[in-house]
């Protein structure tokens, strides 16, 4: 996968300012979440049918 400028520039910048790599760390794992989230949140609603017979799938699961 090919690096892009964005992730090139803040590398350096980590190269620089090593005491600041942990906050980024952590504000990087942040919006990674926030990502999946959305991503997830999309998916449900373009593909409402599959969402829902999963939820049917697991509550069959759930009764035996």
């Amino acid at each position: 996968m090919g690096q892009t400028a964005i992730q090139k520039y803040i590398e350096d910048y980590l190269d620089k300012n090593p005491e600041k790599a942990p906050l980024f760390k952590k504000v990087k794992s942040e919006v990674n979440m926030e990502v999946m989230i959305f991503k997830r949140k999309n998916r449900l609603k373009r593909f409402s049918k599959i969402a829902t017979d999963k939820s049917n799938f697991k509550n069959k699961n759930k009764r035996k």
